[in-house]
């Protein structure tokens, strides 16, 4: 069938097809396969899996449904599985930003400032130096300073 199986002394399996794509096994139970249109995929045995694209994408996918996929411009997106919540890193711009399923929304800057959205439609931002300024649905705004 044009199979082609080569064996290392270390146990490591190597099967290369016809069509360009290959699959390494590991004497540590890891499992390597490369498709031909450059794509990688590493199966741990833990469960844990990771696929890397031509591209750049690496996309990390944890046994406890989590994902991590980071972009080739840096962006990270982490989804929490458990807790159904979205954390985004942008390294460009220094910005993360977290999504609730409650309809919150996050964003942290790199200067140490906070922007929260409440699904009410109330927006608190949260200076660096502590003080905050809550704009309520209604339109009222609370201003708090920072404690001494």
């Amino acid at each position: 069938d044009g199979r082609k199986v080569q064996t290392a002394p270390d146990g490591t399996r190597i099967e290369t097809l016809p069509d360009g794509r290959s699959k390494q096994t590991n004497a540590d139970g890891t499992v390597i396969e490369r498709r031909a249109d450059g794509t990688r995929e590493v199966k741990y045995r833990n469960g844990t899996t990771k696929r890397c694209s031509a591209s750049g994408e690496v996309v990390v996918s944890f046994q406890n449904g989590d994902t991590k996929t980071t972009s080739p411009e840096g962006t990270v997106v982490y989804f929490y599985a458990a807790a159904d919540t979205t954390h985004t890193t942008d390294e460009l711009n220094g910005i993360e930003t977290f999504e609730f399923p409650n309809g919150q929304f996050e964003r942290h800057f790199s200067s140490g400032e906070k922007e929260i959205r409440f699904p009410d439609g109330t927006v608190k931002l949260v200076r660096a130096d502590g003080g905050t300024e809550t704009t309520f649905a209604d339109g009222q705004v609370v201003v708090e300073e920072p404690p001494e």
